[in-house]
């Protein structure tokens, strides 16, 4: 019969109690495909592997601790090596990743790196997915031979837990039988009411009533030992459904707990054969272990029947039923980095980490030297006992400051560049100097950061800055001329005042000329040295000067009548006239009246022509006929 077991279980192979062993931790050769690849500065390779594939042959009952990897390589100035890992569960779920690079090697020619990882917990290879590789090499780099390795044991395997005739129970074996009866022989013409059971052979057969057998025993009572934690189980039989035996027929195994409950079910349905007895195999591995101090029984429950209802026993057989537990022991005691939970796991872990790397704590032994060793490598100026302290100090120094010694190599090119201008670095000797003067005094050297603008401010306005070559003399003009400078303290004041009157100071832009429109008229500006003046007269009569607003107005209305203004022409004459008395007054003739319109009539014509006689005399001062003439003159003057 076959069976689905790997040749490296370790099987118990007697019949008295089921001892545990110890499971040893296994270490695999080099799984990679391709171990012996050469990749070069741009290139990579891949490499990957199914964990389960691979541990194949280490059994079906293989639980992996962890892995460990590595590779050789050769590096120089600029290169690098890229090791990027991964690790999947059955699922293509990530449980691990990490990438490393290196980037520098402590002396030339071959140098290797190795890694190491553990596993949470112990875990079958059936539920792990795959182990993927990326190595790459940038620059002047050569990655080769690498290997990956995985450490792993074998869980022990029970014998058969199933007892029968065939199969005898060993001592103490708590199990029991139940749902068939012994018979002689199958087929016949009686019985099939329940199944049958042959002592002979150890086969069950199956007759037309639907019948079911039942099996159990206690895990207990065949399997014992400290710290048993149970991983699996196998199980299976042989059965034969064809001919004129066959029928239904299915099969149930489970795994319970001491208080009953079921763990662990697994059902199959078992079709009609053709190559006569057929075996019937299954390996599982639980999701979790189960310490054996709470199990209780595993079981097996068969049910078949003849699907043509033939008396006698002519339905599907069934022989050598077997059951086998799959457990590990102990496993701390061999490997205490198999699981967190191990008592020395935090110890082991520990010294595993530190042999990978002696700065993983400062625990560590030899972390200070590597510390060291790692820090002066990094940096030769963190210690002074550092090697190539003083180089990696003269250069830096050199960096910082060119005049810091004669041996700088920039030496001689730094001091000539200071002498030529101190602000050229911070290290040249005058820097704080010449840094303070430009501060203050942005033209007092060409070298000075704000050199060019200062200029261009101090040509544009003498005012700008009071470093401005002309500013002393510009603000003693703004003394007496607010406006010679729009940076004048009074600038904008003197430019409102000149505004509202350009007679308010002496330096206002049309000052002068306001003065002289003074002189032929006091009432230009009300800042006119005659104005008040001026205002009074013309406001006592309007003809007491041309100049007076209605001056021209009140003239006219003397045309008309010379007496309404005392300074019309004519007024005292016509005062004298009219005031006369005459003593024809009252006894007018037609004549006397004729002479009064007529005389009327050349009273009314006069202004008018004064006015073409006005055109005739154009030659005349504007001002003198307008204001020193009378129509009465201009008529005159006309006449002559």
């Amino acid at each position: 019969m076959t069976r689905l077991l790997g040749h490296l279980l370790i099987w118990v192979l007697m019949l008295g109690q089921a001892v545990p062993s110890q499971a040893q931790v296994t270490t695999s050769g080099n799984l990679v495909p391709t171990p012996n690849h050469w990749t070069t500065g741009g290139q990579s390779i891949t490499q990957s592997f199914a964990i389960n594939q691979a541990l194949a042959a280490s059994g079906s009952a293989v639980r992996v601790q962890g892995f460990d990897w590595g590779y050789q390589y050769s590096l120089d100035a600029g290169g690098s090596v890229t090791s990027a890992v991964s690790i999947t569960n059955a699922a293509s779920q990530s449980i691990y990743s990490n990438s490393y690079t290196q980037t520098d090697a402590p002396t030339n020619g071959v140098h290797s790196n190795s890694f190491s990882y553990n596993l949470a917990t112990a875990t079958p290879a059936a539920n792990l997915g795959s182990f993927n590789w990326l190595l790459s090499a940038q620059g002047a780099a050569v990655v080769f031979g690498s290997y990956s390795r995985a450490r792993y044991t074998v869980d022990s395997l029970s014998n058969n837990m199933v007892f029968t005739s065939v199969n005898p129970a060993p001592q103490g074996a708590s199990y029991s039988w139940s749902g068939f009866q012994i018979v002689n022989s199958f087929g016949g013409v009686s019985g099939g009411n329940i199944p049958g059971y042959k002592v002979a052979t150890g086969e069950f057969a199956f007759g037309y009533n639907q019948g079911t057998i039942n099996y159990a025993i206690a895990v207990n009572s065949v399997l014992s030992g400290s710290g048993i934690q149970v991983s699996g189980m196998q199980y299976g039989m042989e059965y034969y459904n064809q001919d004129f035996s066959r029928g239904t027929l299915s099969a149930t195994f489970s795994l319970k707990n001491s208080a009953g409950a079921t763990l662990q079910s697994y059902q199959h349905a078992l079709p009609q054969t053709t190559s006569g007895w057929t075996a019937f195999d299954y390996a599982k591995i639980f999701a979790t272990d189960y310490a054996l101090t709470g199990l209780g029984n595993a079981t097996m429950s068969i049910t078949g029947k003849d699907d043509r209802w033939w008396a006698g026993y002519y339905g599907p057989m069934v022989r050598n039923p077997y059951i086998r537990l799959t457990y590990i022991s102990d496993v701390c005691a061999v490997d205490p980095l198999s699981s967190p939970t191990c008592s020395g796991y935090a110890a082991a872990l520990f010294t595993q980490q530190c042999t990978a790397n002696p700065l993983y704590d400062a625990a560590c032994p030899g972390y200070a030297a590597a510390l060291f060793t790692q820090q002066c490598t990094a940096n030769p100026l963190s210690n002074p006992a550092c090697p190539g302290y003083a180089v990696a100090y003269q250069t830096q120094q050199c960096s910082i400051n060119p005049l810091y010694s004669e041996s700088c190599a920039n030496y001689q090119t730094a001091s000539s560049q200071c002498a030529a201008n101190p602000l050229t670095a911070s290290y040249c000797p005058n820097y704080q100097a010449a840094s303070s003067q430009c501060a203050a005094n942005p033209l007092s050297a060409a070298y000075c950061p704000g050199y060019q603008a200062a200029s261009l401010s101090c040509a544009a306005n003498s005012l700008s800055y009071s470093y401005c070559p002309g500013y002393q003399t510009a603000l003693t003009i703004c003394t007496s001329n607010p406006l010679s400078n729009s940076l004048c303290a009074g600038y904008q004041a003197a430019v409102t005042a000149c505004a509202s009157n350009s007679l308010s100071y002496g330096y206002c832009p049309g000052y002068q000329t306001a003065l002289a429109a003074c002189t032929t008229n006091p009432l230009s500006n009300t800042l006119c040295s005659g104005y008040n003046t001026a205002s009074q007269a013309c406001s006592t009569n309007q003809l007491t000067y041309s100049y007076c607003p209605d001056y021209k107005t009140t003239l006219a209305a003397c045309s008309t009548n010379s007496q309404s203004n005392s300074l019309c022409p004519g007024y005292s004459t016509t005062q004298a006239t009219g005031g006369a008395a005459n003593p024809l007054s009252s006894t007018k003739s037609t004549s006397d009246a004729t002479v009064s319109m007529a005389a009327r009539i050349f009273f009314m014509l006069i202004p008018l022509l004064s006015l073409i006689c006005l055109s005739k005399y154009i030659s005349f001062n504007y001002a003198v006929v307008i204001g020193t003439m009378s129509d009465y003159d201009i008529v005159a003057r006309c006449i002559l």
